[in-house]
């Protein structure tokens, strides 16, 4: 099932569950976010098969991914996923986002976060949390205009290279 949505410039998009034969185009995706050092800790990019126990330890049941495409070409992808292996936090995840960077500044990611916060209430969670980092100042502003709010900060910890260090944020929402 696919759901549609429509960017700031009237273009639709559609959301619909990631299939396996995606994982290659995630995979770029992710990669370009890593070659910015500013939306994730990783630092080396990754192969499509380095991925695949992450894309299978997300069934569509429990941790689905939504991939976003246009015209038949897929340009971002959200997903919940365990925050942590642990009893305690079974009603909780962790949402992620990423958006291939021509497409940033349509409102294309607020959608897909929409849709994901809906959809994780749906599945039951009551907690959702998001970790970036405090270089990363488009994505603290998508989760504060979706009502998330800052619950931690590690100063410094991160190395990003080149003498650039920043901020580990933990943003959360009770839904």
């Amino acid at each position: 099932m696919k759901h549609q949505i429509i960017d700031r410039d009237g273009k639709e998009y559609s959301l619909r569950i990631a299939k396996r034969e995606d994982l290659s185009r995630l995979n770029e995706i992710y990669n370009e976010a890593i070659r910015t050092r500013r939306c994730t800790g990783h630092m080396v990019e990754f192969a499509p098969e380095e991925r695949l126990d992450w894309f299978l330890a997300h069934p569509e049941d429990k941790y689905p991914i939504y991939v976003c495409e246009t015209d038949g070409k897929i340009i971002g992808y959200v997903h919940i996923s365990p925050y942590k292996e642990r009893h305690a936090f079974e009603g909780d995840v962790e949402i992620t986002y990423y958006l291939d960077f021509d497409h940033h500044g349509l409102g294309i990611g607020s959608a897909m976060m929409d849709f994901m916060l809906k959809r994780t209430k749906e599945l039951g969670y009551e907690f959702v949390i998001a970790t970036l980092l405090s270089l990363n100042e488009k994505s603290i502003g998508l989760l504060e205009k979706f009502g998330f709010s800052r619950w931690g900060r590690l100063p410094q910890i991160m190395n990003m290279g080149g003498g650039t260090r920043c901020d580990f944020l933990i943003y959360g929402l009770k839904l």
